[in-house]
């Protein structure tokens, strides 16, 4: 499918000074998007700009836990060793998982144990899992870019190629008129028309700092006319970008996608889920949070919980992750908060059966957060034991989401497919996978393989760099989302043994203080973060086993004093 050019209209509706211009435009900004900026910053020409578009106004707290394990750690600290460690520093450790009945929520027998080992995996790969809250994910990435990066509240309408000037014949080097050449040489090759919200008070800063726009009515969506105000507080306003590379990092439902690329959607799978979470304030506050009897003890805090039949996939589910802050120090001093996070599956016949409406009225993808998504899980879940059902119904409701899981066949993983032209698919927007824990960490292996791959091409970017980056990212993301089923034998290997190069320069990560005229070699430094990594986990494996009784401690360390000279 040929991406649509550009209208001439719009293009005769708006002078050069209309647009605004950027070398590279991200769109999305959840950890896809936001690695993948980091990742180029790093090993692009200073001169080059990089802007991250993203759909939500602020970063917000919906949503629950989300894992992390070795090949996400992996690919974090190649783009910067810092995020890593401070996701170590305040992530979940839970060592086993408790299965329970659904109905009556006594607990059932695993052969063999579900357990992870995590000194063994620290031993083995240097990395072990975690579980985070996704907003920290996102939070420490945005926390890499520069000031004004991230353009928040920018929601994507349309995408279209631009006609291309014609060949410079005076000028004798002509990199510029090849679509890999330099950047700095590159015309601008697509138009990006987004949506701003942006609160009324601050509409007109926010459009200064972001670039020149147009403000569109409600009423005639007459683009020359006055700002549109939308719900109360808000103004809606039209931003032109004109942008040299486009990377989508929009989500499953991609509209660079459908705009630019093959159109490919994700199907259906057939199944709900239901994701929330608790804040670390209503977690420490006494009796805030009523605690089903499995988590009555301090030892059972210390796992992870599921309600279910089984382990089969498809069938409904439900898992909780729960635990206190320890008020152990993390990377940088810090104080570890507890985590409270559950996940909430259901075939979409279970919600039928409920009387619940699938997809929601109005919304044809299903996306869906807030009070009404909140209600209805409890509505499909009313058969879960009453405490658990009582813990749930303590969710904040603004910390509650719902979505239809849709996935890309990987029979669909060809030449062509995430990459083409100047534009490049990333995460969910490239290959939307099954709730099984590699979504996040295959989307930041996205990011830094695709760092690499633009360094060693010179810090350039263009349709060499994106199907190079595809060749090798399509063969390794079919093999881990492709093994389905135990053992695991093409998974776990490809897992535990990934490897990304880093990004980075030691003086640029390692602690103040250190020998400045002789910075540490990379492999120095990549010494120095797993011994962070070591004492970090450490501390809190320490208070996980101190937590069930086993009474073991881990000395206070200071990590800075441990970097390489």
């Amino acid at each position: 499918m040929e991406p649509a050019a550009a209208a001439p209209s719009k293009l005769l509706d708006a002078n050069i000074a209309s647009f605004h211009d950027v070398d590279v435009a991200v769109v999305g900004g959840g950890p896809a998007g936001l690695a993948a900026a980091a990742a180029l910053a790093k090993v692009l020409p200073p001169s080059v700009s990089i802007k991250v578009y993203e759909t939500s106004a602020a970063l917000s707290d919906a949503g629950a836990a989300v894992g992390l394990h070795v090949n996400g750690m992996r690919a974090l600290e190649a783009i910067d060793p810092r995020v890593a460690h401070r996701l170590y520093a305040s992530g979940n450790y839970s060592s086993r998982q408790v299965l329970h009945d659904p109905l009556t929520g006594a607990p059932r027998e695993v052969s063999p144990p579900f357990v992870i080992d995590h000194e063994a995996r620290l031993e083995a790969a240097g990395h072990t899992s975690t579980m985070v809250y996704w907003n920290d994910v996102r939070t420490a990435l945005a926390e890499l870019l520069p000031e004004g990066v991230l353009q928040p509240g920018c929601r994507l309408v349309d995408c279209a190629l631009l006609p291309l000037p014609p060949p410079s014949a005076s000028s004798a080097d002509n990199s510029g008129d090849q679509p890999d050449g330099p950047l700095a040489l590159q015309p601008h090759r697509y138009l990006l028309t987004l949506r701003r919200i942006a609160a009324t008070t601050t509409a007109a800063a926010a459009a200064t700092a972001a670039g020149p726009v147009r403000a569109n009515t409600a009423a005639s969506g007459n683009s020359s006319s006055a700002s549109a105000v939308g719900t109360a507080g808000t103004v809606a306003e039209e931003l032109l970008v004109r942008a040299k590379v486009v990377i989508g990092a929009d989500g499953y439902f991609s509209r660079v996608r459908r705009l630019l690329g093959d159109g490919g959607a994700p199907a259906f799978s057939g199944r709900v889920c239901w994701r929330g979470s608790f804040p670390e304030g209503l977690m420490a506050a006494a009796g805030a949070v009523p605690l089903p009897a499995a988590l009555a003890s301090t030892s059972a805090r210390t796992a992870s919980h599921r309600w279910s039949s089984g382990f089969d996939p498809t069938e409904r589910l439900m898992l909780l992750i729960f635990r206190e802050g320890d008020g152990k120090g993390g990377a940088g001093g810090g104080e570890s908060h507890g985590i409270g996070a559950w996940y909430l599956q259901a075939p979409v016949a279970d919600l039928a059966a409920a009387g619940i409406e699938y997809p929601p009225p109005g919304l044809a993808s299903g996306g869906l957060s807030g009070p009404l998504a909140l209600s209805r899980a409890l509505a499909v879940f009313s058969s879960l034991p009453a405490d658990v059902r009582a813990l749930l119904a303590a969710t904040p409701p603004d910390r509650v989401t719902e979505h239809g899981l849709h996935m890309h066949p990987i029979e669909g993983y060809k030449q062509g497919a995430w990459a083409f032209g100047c534009c490049v698919l990333l995460g969910d927007a490239a290959h939307a996978g099954p709730p099984d824990g590699q979504g996040l960490n295959l989307a930041l292996e996205d990011a830094a393989v695709l760092g690499a791959v633009a360094r060693s091409h010179g810090g350039r970017l263009g349709p060499q760099v994106f199907a190079e980056w595809e060749a090798l990212r399509q063969p390794r993301v079919a093999a881990i989302l492709g093994d389905t089923a135990p053992p695991f034998a093409r998974r776990m290997p490809a897992i535990m043994g990934a490897a990304f190069e880093p990004l980075w320069h030691p003086r640029d990560v390692l602690p103040a203080g250190g020998e400045e005229e002789q910075p540490a070699s990379v492999e120095a430094a990549l010494e120095w973060s797993r011994r962070v990594v070591r004492v970090v986990v450490g501390q809190r494996l320490a208070a996980l086993k101190a937590a069930e009784g086993a009474h073991a401690a881990v000395a206070p360390a200071v990590i800075a004093a441990s970097a390489p000279a």
